[in-house]
């Protein structure tokens, strides 16, 4: 399966919905069970605790991974591995539950199933995307350049490490790189070119092909006319 390192060539439709639709919806509704289950804070017990630390922990996680899909921190992808894996870890821990009290075992079987369908997509997805994800994430320049779909590559390894480094990818302080091809000149060589001359001083061509020869050559190395 590919693994991509250019944000400007990544498909990310999913992203935009995961991040924008899905997990907004998850907070909430996070929230909204966490505030159920603690209304009545002096009868509850040892599994809705277990729930609501559940609700809590996916919440800040998928909190954190939204603040930090803005500017693609590496924090983020932290943060999205870590909710999955807390998910799967808990559903997994229901069935358990389930499974040892004499629980509603088909219940928690499918919610474990539905959860493994969901979860490692998910994380397959971003595991090949996280060399776009950069440590301290881009700067505001460089999102303002991922925003405006400049054309040239933006591979997220390169970025990761002049964004520390100090270094202005953009050069001569220009805020776009689009016409760095057009407009580099390369470095003029100031120095005399040291053609091969004969024994008076002057430069010796080959009368057949007009290639620079040596003084002492019988043969011309690139036509094979003899030259004495």
């Amino acid at each position: 399966m590919k693994t991509y390192t250019d944000i400007r060539t990544t498909p990310l439709k999913f992203h935009k919905f995961y991040w924008k639709i899905w997990m907004p919806v998850q907070v909430i509704l996070g929230g909204w069970n966490f505030g159920t289950l603690s209304v009545n804070m002096q009868n509850i017990d040892v599994y809705t605790r277990v729930d609501m630390a559940h609700y809590l922990l996916s919440g800040v996680l998928f909190a954190m991974a939204m603040g930090g899909f803005f500017r693609w921190k590496r924090s983020a992808l932290v943060s999205v591995f870590a909710q999955l894996a807390e998910n799967i870890i808990y559903v997994m821990a229901m069935y358990l539950v389930a499974v040892t009290t004499g629980g509603d075992t088909n219940f928690t079987l499918s919610a474990l199933i539905g959860t493994l369908i969901r979860c490692i997509p998910v994380g397959i997805y971003y595991y090949n995307r996280r060399k776009l994800f950069v440590k301290g994430g881009y700067t505001r320049q460089q999102m303002e350049e991922i925003n405006r779909g400049v054309s040239n590559s933006f591979a997220g390894s390169f970025f990761n490490n002049t964004n520390n480094s100090g270094y202005n990818p953009y050069g001569n302080g220009t805020d776009s790189m689009s016409n760095d091809y057009n407009t580099y000149q390369p470095q003029q060589n100031t120095e005399e070119h040291a053609y091969p001359t004969d024994s008076e001083g002057l430069r010796r061509v080959c009368p057949f092909c007009g290639k620079d020869v040596a003084d002492s050559s019988n043969f011309c190395i690139y036509c094979g006319e003899k030259l004495k």
